[in-house]
């Protein structure tokens, strides 16, 4: 049997550790609200305070790219399916595309405007330009380079690139 002094001591003592961890416990919880915060006011920090130019304004005319056509401003067209690579102009150029063959050597260049000395051939391919106007007026200069070896398989899907070129 206790005695009431030591009754009233053990409340006592219960008491405090009562209040211990109540205080622990709201320390800890006023620790995560203060972290929480803390990295809420880091993480707003990495957010610009407007849209930086490049990201809201990319210069150039737009290029649509989906599984076998390619549409510019200018022109679109149906390219070769298989492991062809598809290159466009720089941004602020006429729009031009070049259609490079599997081989990576040869290719189909497809441009607005006059034709340039940026792709005569290298010393072993044949080479092809030819030049029209869309139903809209658009100058058009489509160019194919090869080797001979696989020049007539190269100029059958030059023809089949020619005769796909619309007005977008």
């Amino acid at each position: 049997m206790r005695t009431a002094e030591q009754q009233r001591n053990r409340e006592a003592e219960d008491t405090q550790v009562e209040e211990i961890r109540l205080s622990t416990l709201r320390l800890s919880a006023s620790v995560s609200l203060l972290l929480f915060f803390g990295c809420m006011l880091a993480l707003g920090a990495c957010v610009p305070a407007r849209v930086p130019a490049l990201l809201s304004y990319t210069p150039g005319p737009p290029v649509v790219i989906t599984d076998r056509t390619i549409t510019t401003i200018a022109f679109s067209l149906t390219y070769p399916g298989g492991d062809w690579k598809v290159v466009t102009s720089e941004a602020g150029a006429p729009p031009s595309l070049y259609l490079v063959a599997p081989d990576g050597v040869s290719f189909v260049r497809v441009h607005v405007g006059p034709a340039d000395d940026a792709d005569r051939p290298a010393a072993d391919h044949q080479f092809e330009e030819r030049a029209f106007s869309l139903d809209d007026g658009t100058p058009i200069i489509a160019i194919l380079s090869a080797p001979a070896d696989v020049w007539d398989a190269m100029l059958e899907v030059f023809e089949q690139v020619i005769g796909s070129i619309r007005i977008p």
